[in-house]
C-alpha cells in the first residue's frame, strides 16, 4: 500500500500537456523545483501564470517566499466547480482510462502507465475534443 501522496506534476498548457518533473512525493519542495524548470523553460517571459488548484503546498509559506521574487503568478481555481473547470473533466477522463477497473500493485508500473497516456493523448484525440469544450450552460439566465 502506498502512503503519503505519490505523483508527477503535470503541467498542461494551450492544449500540450508536459511533464517538467518526475518524483516521488508532491509538496512545497517539489512545486518549488517545478517552478524552477517552468522559468527556465521561458527564461525571456516576463510573466508566468499558473492556474492551479488548492492544494495546501501552493499556498505554503515556502512556495509563497519563493513566488516573491518569481516571475510566476499563481491563478487560484474556485474550490469545486467542475462544470467550470476544464481539467476537472481532463482528469476525469484520464482517471476512467487508467485507474477505473484497474489495481497497481507497484507503484513504478503506475507511474509508467501513467506517463504512456500523456505522451499517447493522439489516441484520445476525438473522445477530449467532444470532453473539452467551452459549451456551458448558465443556469438561470434569462
Amino acid at each position: 500500500m502506498l502512503s503519503g501522496v505519490c505523483g508527477a506534476h503535470i503541467f498542461f498548457a494551450a492544449g500540450k500537456t508536459t511533464n517538467y518533473s518526475k518524483i516521488s512525493y508532491i509538496n512545497a519542495q517539489s512545486t518549488i523545483q517545478l517552478f524552477q524548470q517552468i522559468e527556465a523553460h521561458h527564461p525571456i517571459a516576463a510573466h508566468i501564470y499558473i492556474i492551479c488548484d488548492n492544494a495546501r503546498y501552493y499556498r505554503s509559506q515556502l512556495v509563497n517566499d519563493y513566488l516573491n521574487d518569481s516571475k510566476i503568478k499563481l491563478i487560484f481555481l474556485l474550490p469545486y466547480a467542475p462544470n467550470l473547470n476544464l481539467i476537472e473533466r481532463y482528469w476525469k477522463f484520464f482517471k476512467k482510462k487508467i485507474f477505473y477497473g484497474r489495481y497497481y500493485e507497484i507503484f513504478s508500473f503506475f507511474k509508467s502507465t501513467c506517463e504512456a497516456f500523456f505522451t499517447t493523448l493522439d489516441h484520445y484525440k476525438a473522445e477530449l475534443r467532444t470532453l473539452l469544450t467551452d459549451n456551458f450552460q448558465i443556469i438561470g439566465s434569462t
